[in-house]
């Protein structure tokens, strides 16, 4: 329940994709090798990302094949959820370079309302979806690996803190051409 004389902050949506290079991690293996040696590298990675999202505040909402979604300020209360967020991801993929897993990591960012229920009739499941979802899932294929891409509007709010840059306005699905900003670190 929001507390009376506080403003409500639209939730953040936020997701991962990993990208792997796979002929750097298991050259040389045999297939069936190959394919279980990355099933436990991938599974590690998620158990970590798990680690690091509730860390920052963020709630995970569910992973399809080297995808992670997760949202701030949802069900939880969180100060700031876009810079709960925007962390979360520069940690990830940082965390990722620095274990020199060869993974590409790309995050994408995207504040704004969001339809959340339970799906299903047999497995329930809880999950979130509408236009903040989808952009921000358009923005992790947007940004270089090891960075976090997000829209204007996101950007705007938390460019006084994070040092970023404009990758001008580019296509995206379902949106047209809208400007990105692609965030590479933390102010000092």
């Amino acid at each position: 329940m929001l507390e009376e004389g506080r403003e409500r902050l639209d939730p953040v949506a936020f997701a991962l994709r990993l990208g792997v290079r796979r002929a750097r991690l298991f050259d040389g293996l045999p297939a069936v090798l190959q394919v279980l040696r990355r099933e436990r590298w991938h599974q590690r990675w998620l158990i970590a990302t798990r680690h690091l999202a509730a860390k920052h505040g963020l709630e995970k909402i569910k992973t399809i094949g080297d995808a992670f979604m997760a949202a701030a300020g949802l069900l939880n209360t969180v100060v700031d959820p876009l810079d709960a967020a925007v962390r979360c991801g520069l940690e990830l993929a940082s965390t990722s370079i620095d274990a020199r897993l060869g993974w590409a990591v790309r995050v994408g960012v995207h504040v704004g309302p969001v339809v959340a229920g339970i799906v299903g009739q047999v497995r329930y499941q809880f999950d979130i979806w509408g236009d903040t979802v989808n952009v921000a899932a358009r923005m992790a294929g947007k940004g270089k690996p090891g960075s976090v891409a997000l829209t204007h509007d996101a950007w705007d709010q938390i460019s006084s803190r994070f040092a970023g840059e404009s990758l001008g306005a580019l296509e995206v699905k379902g949106k047209g051409s809208i400007p990105v900003f692609e965030v590479r670190g933390v102010m000092a």
